[in-house]
């Protein structure tokens, strides 16, 4: 998760979607969604070595893809904008899926495609040369369905700026959201 840019829409959502549990983030980086849930048992992952991760921000060091966790541990497990960046995502979502609670949710939160060929591109621009999924609505979608999750449902994001032209436009701007349940 970038340089911790807070998205205030994105943290309603990720507020509202909580119900109940204990809370995995994975790709934390440097917690910038930790006050959500400052009550509440929240365990923070990241790669180690990661260059967003920073000391006591993170709680586990891990690949998304093998998350350490007993099954069932958490009630809600969520990542914003780390998934298009992990190799063979099926696998951080079953991984995600076996570390779910019964009726637990699993909140992707990630860049639309547009938006990841641009984080390429920067990426690229600053001699950074990493894996990235490029991914849309319908193969995310796909992905989720194949690694267990059921009731699956996207969450429609507009910018606060753009929400007075969301009936102009069918156009999601920057987030792809994804809400799953076990």
């Amino acid at each position: 998760m970038g340089k911790g840019t807070i998205y205030p829409r994105i943290r309603r959502i990720i507020r509202n979607t909580y119900k109940e549990g204990k809370i995995l983030e994975v790709g934390a980086g440097i917690s910038p969604y930790k006050d959500l849930f400052i009550d509440r048992f929240h365990l923070r992952t990241d790669l180690p070595g990661s260059k967003y991760a920073v000391g006591e921000e993170v709680d586990v060091y891990c690949d998304a893809r093998f998350l350490p966790f007993n099954k069932g541990a958490f009630g809600f497990i969520f990542g914003v904008a780390v998934y298009y960046l992990v190799e063979n995502p099926d696998l951080a979502f079953v991984s995600a899926w076996q570390s779910l609670a019964q009726r637990g949710v699993f909140l992707v939160i990630d860049y639309t495609e547009e938006m990841q060929i641009n984080a390429f591109r920067r990426h690229l621009a600053n001699g950074s040369v990493r894996f990235f999924n490029k991914w849309n609505v319908k193969e995310l979608r796909r992905l989720l369905l194949h690694s267990g999750f059921s009731r699956i449902t996207r969450i429609k994001y507009y910018p606060t700026w753009a929400l007075c032209f969301r009936k102009l436009t069918s156009k999601q701007i920057n987030w792809v959201i994804f809400k799953a349940r076990k």
